[in-house]
């Protein structure tokens, strides 16, 4: 699939296929010219012939009245021409792809043979003396716009509808290839209680030798699980791996897990907040920016939100924060949110409706060493001054 989807350039350049625009804008307003002009682009090089022939009068005026009809469409038929040409790439580039797809291969040769036909007639608009010669003599434009509706009206459903599998099946590309590069994944399962959990999972961009599963207890709308422990020990990559599972599987592909059941959601994430001294906006105050946003848009509907913060507020005090955060908290509880929040302060573990879990260092020969493997309750190491000495700060009155 991917062998007739990638034309034959640069697999990272974009290539447009625009659909067939059934409107017939240009001879929506000339209908008196629309049925005229076969008639006068006939008669009118017969005559020039004839007149040369026999020195006929009237032809000055003849190539007169063609050259004003001709200023007079111009710019209407530039964009035919626009249009002719958009389409002619297309077909020559997606031509492989068209006829994969179709069900129909004559037709859909047919449809591409004149649109790429027509195509190489625009080549003459390089050329402008010729192509005002060409309308002065026979209107040579809309026999060319005539020709265009006449395809529109043929092969326009046909080329919308293969348009249409062509952008389904370039959108499912990058999930078959997916599940061909992991085919350890597994489907989700669709929960309507508005469950969400996972025997295990695991984010995708890990290294395979360096992938650590871990379960999620069973979340429904309105629970908060607050994930603690010390630096480095998985608490953010742990919520990474849950917010890549919820897209994975709304995508419709598979995820690096086992029962993974998700519902219908929104997902909002507060992870990796920035301040701007061009815009005069704080850290703090992007974090409340943000999670004023999210709360604004977490409502009952049939989607749960589905929300990750990564120490909250950390741009204030540890009492305000307390607060400040323990009302956040209840207000998205009142809103029917899931909430995963990590966070360095145990204090904030202590708000009761709470589900804690965290993850902890080891000490193996005197170093530290990580297993990346969540544990109910609330950490009770932490190793921030174990990080500090290890790259050669000194800390010298430890025991306050």
């Amino acid at each position: 699939m991917r062998k007739f989807l990638v034309p034959d350039a640069e697999t990272n350049e974009k290539f447009p296929l625009p659909p067939v625009n059934p409107e017939d804008f240009f001879w929506k307003k000339r209908k008196f010219l629309k049925v005229l002009f076969p008639i006068w682009g006939t008669i009118t090089p017969i005559y020039l012939v004839v007149g040369l022939l026999f020195d006929l009068p009237l032809i000055p005026l003849l190539l007169l009245i063609n050259g004003i009809l001709f200023f007079s469409y111009r710019s209407d038929s530039l964009k035919q021409w626009k249009e002719i040409k958009a389409l002619s790439t297309g077909a020559g580039r997606f031509q492989k792809t068209f006829l994969y797809l179709t069900k129909d291969r004559k037709s859909t040769k047919q449809m591409l043979g004149h649109i790429t036909s027509l195509g190489d007639s625009s080549e003459l608009l390089i050329s402008p003396l010729p192509h005002f010669i060409l309308n002065v003599l026979c209107l040579w434009d809309l026999w060319k716009i005539k020709s265009l509706g006449k395809w529109k009206q043929r092969f326009g459903n046909l080329w919308n509808e293969l348009e249409i599998q062509i952008l389904k099946t370039d959108a499912e590309l990058p999930f078959v290839n997916f599940g061909f590069l992991f085919p350890e994944g597994n489907f989700a399962i669709p929960s309507t209680s508005g469950t969400l959990s996972a025997t295990s999972l695991v984010h995708p961009l890990l290294p395979k030798q360096s992938r650590v599963f871990n379960p999620l207890t069973k979340m429904l709308p309105g629970d908060l699980m607050i994930v603690t422990g010390s630096n480095m020990s998985g608490k953010t990559t742990y919520l990474r791996s849950i917010a890549m599972s919820l897209l994975l599987a709304g995508a419709g592909a598979p995820v690096l897990g086992s029962e993974f059941e998700f519902p219908e959601f929104q997902i909002h994430t507060l992870i990796r907040s920035q301040d701007s001294m061009e815009d005069g906006v704080s850290f703090f105050y992007s974090e409340v920016r943000r999670l004023s946003s999210i709360i604004r848009t977490a409502d009952h509907s049939k989607q749960v939100p589905v929300l990750f913060l990564d120490e909250i507020l950390k741009g204030t005090n540890s009492k305000e924060r307390y607060i400040a955060t323990r009302e956040i908290l209840s207000v998205l509880r009142e809103k029917q949110t899931i909430v995963f929040l990590t966070t360095h302060d145990l204090k904030l573990a202590e708000i009761p409706w709470a589900k804690r879990f965290h993850f902890t260092e080891l000490e193996v020969d005197g170093q530290m060493d990580f297993d990346y493997k969540i544990r109910e309750g609330v950490s009770g190491s932490t190793n921030a001054l174990k990080i500090l000495k290890k790259e050669g700060i000194p800390i010298r009155n430890e025991a306050e």
